[in-house]
């Protein structure tokens, strides 16, 4: 489990761009604890590890060594992540291609390198809030539609019973 400062949210930075990595600690710090990831390999297993537990958001540079992030979206999306908190791409590489196969992903942003300290902030805190909008509204759902089940379920108990 990533919260590690009094109950403070975590956001993820798996980049091998050390101050890609620092400029982005800079803008997050404050309000979030920040860990890193230097590449695919070392990101997949501190996932794995956490099962999300307080990553509110995950920054992604996709070339890497020992695993790309293209490897990082596939593990993200097998695990559905992707639906439950914004993945944010970073990256210097920014052909046609290249963002027709990150947004296939259904990511959250891409931003380009180098990028806007503040335009940064201002889009990501906006995107972690609507995740955790709409989880909230999901988890809302998820339990209506159980005690629903349990209505339709005592329905069916009393119904045989007459």
């Amino acid at each position: 489990m990533f919260m590690t400062d009094a109950g403070k949210q975590t956001v993820m930075i798996i980049d091998d761009d050390k101050m890609t990595c620092n400029l982005i600690k800079k803008v997050f710090e404050k309000k979030y604890d920040v860990v890193f990831a230097h590449n695919g390999r070392e990101a997949i297993e501190l996932l794995s590890s956490s099962n999300n537990g307080g990553i509110s958001c995950i920054f992604l540079d996709l070339i890497m060594p020992e695993l790309d992030g293209f490897s990082v979206l596939d593990y993200l999306n097998d695990n559905n992540y992707l639906s439950k908190l914004p993945v944010i791409i970073i990256s210097g590489n920014y052909d046609k291609e290249t963002r027709a196969r990150a947004y296939s992903y259904e990511i959250a942003d891409m931003l380009e390198k180098p990028f806007n300290v503040q335009v940064v902030r201002h889009r990501i805190e906006n995107l972690i809030s609507l995740y955790r909008s709409s989880n909230s509204l999901n988890d809302i759902l998820s339990q209506q539609h159980r005690e629903l089940k349990n209505i339709d379920i005592i329905s069916i108990t009393i119904f045989k019973m007459l």
